[in-house]
């Protein structure tokens, strides 16, 4: 049985760039192919003849996804997906500087080779809208933070009540845009992005845990804790401590 190849796919919006070599890292030519349906069948072709191949590849957005459906059922390759900064990271390790298609994926091949990532596992079509509906509302999460910012700048400022309106309307449309994404999700509201959870006492602040009364009737609240301790002023400041004369 021949040697299994090693190669990786550096992925860009117009074109995959292959890089190839064995066990001594003996590189083959680079290739290149079109992203798209066609040259990722020319793609699937050239993997067939080296054989048995360990694949990786980066994510880059939403490009990977057509070459990684397509080549990951390929029994005689065993594909995997490597996270950007581990991949960086090994090419950082190994002295390499430049950052072109070519250099990348000849760094995927041998990060590959070495290190043995996990094969990938598709998800299911699930996982697939879940991911999509989370990461959608993050990011309106996230374009919500910022009209918070100029909600709050624009009463300080004293802005025109036609400006103000126009931010919280802003932050309506956002608010009910990420509840419709959280309930097609199944979550409940704020589930999605972190928002809803329980605040973190900040730093120095007293979590002070009040003991209801006994017996007390229900809907009524607990009487509030008095403080005992002196106020303080400046005469007790000032004041010097006491001395204690033993007999």
């Amino acid at each position: 049985m021949s040697s299994p190849w090693f190669a990786g796919i550096d992925v860009a919006l117009n074109e995959l760039a292959l890089a190839c070599c064995d066990q001594q890292e003996r590189c083959l030519p680079e290739q290149r192919f079109p992203n798209t349906k066609a040259g990722i069948t020319r793609l699937k072709r050239q993997l067939h003849k080296l054989g048995e191949v360990r694949l990786c590849l980066e994510p880059a957005s939403c490009y990977h996804l057509a070459a990684l459906d397509a080549l990951s059922p390929v029994a005689v390759l065993c594909v995997s997906v490597v996270n950007s900064y581990a991949a960086r990271s090994f090419a950082r390790a190994t002295l390499v500087r430049g950052k072109t298609g070519h250099v990348d994926a000849g760094v995927l091949a041998r990060y590959v080779l070495h290190c043995r990532p996990p094969r990938f596992t598709p998800p299911t079509g699930v996982a697939l809208e879940l991911r999509a509906i989370t990461r959608r509302a993050g990011a309106l999460i996230k374009d919500r933070t910022p009209q918070k910012n100029r909600r709050h700048a624009a009463k300080a400022a004293g802005d025109p009540r036609c400006v103000q309106r126009s931010i919280q309307d802003q932050i309506k449309y956002l608010e009910r845009q990420i509840k419709a994404l959280e309930d097609a999700a199944g979550h409940g509201p704020g589930a999605v992005g972190g928002a809803g959870r329980a605040r973190s006492p900040a730093a120095g602040e007293r979590q002070v845990a009040r003991r209801p009364a006994p017996h007390q009737p229900p809907g009524q609240r607990p009487p509030a804790a008095r403080c005992t301790c002196r106020p303080w002023s400046p005469r007790i400041a000032a004041a010097p401590p006491r001395r204690t004369t033993t007999a």
